[in-house]
């Protein structure tokens, strides 16, 4: 290992990096898709959907590896190798929605489908809940897209 580095497998970057942390602010994270669909994961402070869910069920208990699933709230979830600012963990949802045309239609939820690729970010499947905007109310029914959720599958 280089002079001066850290081991990555002993931070959880959510609460180590504080310049990970000023570059990537709590709001809304928003792309377009290679496709050329506009894609929000949203910020907001709730755990149903977009960030704030990924990270309090997926990441909050990340250990540095992957294949890693832990309990949460008497439920086993898998949890992504690092604790992720919003910015990154857009960054990976992305990579998984650009590397597959596959879209699989969720059977218990109208209009929700996943997408499954390989995240060489994250180094593991991921897995990512994507909702048609026009499903939602508000402002986020102007986008082709909302990312509800996201996760390794193994």
């Amino acid at each position: 290992m280089p002079e001066g580095e850290i081991p990555t497998d002993e931070i959880n970057f959510v609460e180590e990096n504080e310049a990970m942390k000023a570059a990537s602010p709590m709001k809304d994270q928003v792309a377009t898709s290679s496709s050329g669909s506009k894609i929000v994961m949203p910020a907001a402070k709730t755990r149903n959907y977009g960030y704030c869910h990924i990270y309090e069920y997926h990441m909050k208990f990340s250990k540095g590896k992957i294949k890693y699933e832990t309990q949460v709230n008497s439920e086993w979830k898998t949890q992504f190798k690092y604790a992720y600012y919003p910015a990154k963990t857009m960054d990976i949802a992305m990579e998984v929605i650009n590397g597959t045309d596959e879209l699989i239609k969720d059977p218990t939820v109208k209009d929700r489908y996943t997408k499954e690729f390989v995240s060489f970010k994250e180094g593991q499947r991921v897995r990512v809940a994507i909702q048609k905007g026009s499903s939602w109310s508000g402002s986020y029914s102007k986008y082709d897209w909302i990312i509800v959720s996201m996760f390794p599958v193994f």
